[in-house]
C-alpha cells in the first residue's frame, strides 16, 4: 500500500492547510496496525506525528496540546506535549521515534534529531507505563468476558476486584493530597449502574 500516495489524497488536506502543520510537520509515521505489522484486510489507517509549536505557543499567547482529526484516525502532538509524554515513556508517543525506515512518511531535520536522540527518554518508568497499558487492555479483555459470559455471582466477584483495583491505583496516583481535597460521588442505585445492561464498568 502507497501511505505516501493516500496522504495526499483530499481526505488528508488538513496536513497541507493548516497554519499548525504544513512545513511545521516534524515528523508523521504510521500508527496502529500497519506500524505493528499486524494489519489485516480492512484494518484502518492511522497517522501518527509531532509539529513544531508556533512562536504564540512559546510567548504563551496561545496554547497547543495535539491536532486530531477523527475521519482519517491522524493524531499529530505538538512538540511540548510530545517532549512530555516521552519522559513518560508513554507508548503512544515512543513509538513513533521507532518506526521502520520506509514507515515515515514526513521527516524533517528536527525529526531525524529527535528519533536520534530516542535513548534519552528511555527509562525505568517504561515499566509502568508499558505494564501499565497492558493491564489496561487485560481488564478491558476481562470485563467483555465479564459481561457476556459469566453468571451473576461471577460478575459480582469481577466487579468487587475492578474496584479494588482501581482504589490501589487512586491511592497511589494520590497519596499525600490534603484530605477532603479530592471528593468521590458513587451511584447509590448499584444495581442500575452495574446490571442494568448486563454489567458496566469505567
Amino acid at each position: 500500500m502507497d501511505f505516501k500516495q493516500i496522504m495526499n489524497t483530499a481526505e488528508y488536506d488538513f496536513l497541507r492547510t493548516d497554519e499548525r502543520l504544513g512545513n511545521r510537520i516534524m515528523l508523521l509515521g504510521l500508527g496502529g496496525s500497519y506500524a505493528y505489522g499486524t494489519n489485516k484486510e480492512g484494518s484502518d489507517i492511522d497517522f501518527r506525528g509531532v509539529t513544531l509549536m508556533m512562536p504564540s505557543d512559546l510567548l504563551g499567547l496561545t496554547e497547543f496540546a495535539q491536532y486530531e482529526d477523527d475521519r482519517t484516525d491522524t493524531v499529530i502532538y505538538g512538540f511540548n506535549k510530545v517532549i512530555k509524554l516521552l519522559l513518560e515513556c508513554n507508548p503512544n508517543t515512543c513509538e513513533i521515534l521507532g518506526l521502520d525506515e520506509d514507515q515515515y512518511l514526513i521527516k524533517s531535520e528536527l525529526g531525524q534529531e529527535l528519533i536520534d536522540n530516542s535513548r534519552l527518554f528511555l527509562s525505568k518508568r517504561a515499566i509502568k507505563s508499558f505494564g501499565g497499558y497492558a493491564d489496561a487492555q487485560l481488564r478491558r479483555l476481562q470485563n467483555a468476558i465479564a459481561r457476556d459470559a459469566l453468571p451473576q455471582s461471577d460478575r459480582e466477584k469481577h466487579i468487587l476486584k475492578s474496584v479494588m483495583n482501581a482504589l490501589d491505583d487512586f491511592n497511589s496516583r494520590y497519596a499525600g493530597k490534603e484530605n477532603g481535597s479530592i471528593r468521590l460521588y458513587i451511584d447509590r442505585d448499584l444495581d442500575r449502574l452495574f446490571f442494568s445492561k448486563g454489567m458496566t464498568t469505567q
